[in-house]
């Protein structure tokens, strides 16, 4: 029988957390419209993928690495799944930017200028300041940087959880 490489065994558990945290972020979407709100439901994505985490670095340790589960094998495997959860949700942020809510762009520079007058900047500065912010809230744009957020997000998550899923390997002894 053909061992499966490590990639092709968190790429399933990748897409079943990316899934859920989408659901998770439409259900936000559909029943809280108010942006400033939904951030504060914004730590349930870590607690979520935590979860997942967890759970699929177990269910691989038991099922796939009976010599002992190193730290390394952890964050490796929780690493390769972050890298399918990253892609993943950089569509969703472009499909929900572009098709289903492409008024949130707007949504965003309101409260970016919002935030700018309130702290007094001059006129010319805010004017400066938001071609460039105009520029970062492109949907395509937000999805890069929706990758490089999620990928240290779950670097860190990674880190954390492989502590807690490491097994030590049985020890042998010869007669």
């Amino acid at each position: 029988m053909e061992e499966k490489s490590t990639f092709s065994l968190a790429l399933k558990p990748g897409l079943i957390i990316s899934g859920a945290l989408v659901a998770y972020s439409l259900v936000l979407w559909a029943t809280i419209p108010d942006m400033e709100s939904q951030k504060y439901f914004g730590w349930v994505n870590y607690l979520i993928m935590a979860a997942g985490f967890y759970y699929y670095a177990s269910l691989y340790r038991n099922e796939h690495k009976n010599t002992g589960f190193t730290f390394g094998d952890g964050f490796i495997f929780m690493l390769y799944m972050t890298i399918v959860i990253s892609l993943v949700q950089a569509v969703y942020t472009y499909v929900l930017m572009t098709w289903l809510d492409p008024a949130m762009v707007q949504k965003l520079l309101d409260q970016a200028t919002e935030e700018m007058y309130k702290k007094d900047l001059p006129e010319e500065q805010i004017e400066q300041s938001l071609k460039i912010v105009s520029f970062m809230f492109k949907p395509w744009f937000m999805s890069i940087i929706s990758i490089f957020g999620n990928m240290i997000g779950g670097i860190i998550l990674g880190l954390i959880m492989s502590l807690f899923t490491k097994k030590e390997a049985p020890v042998q002894f010869d007669n």
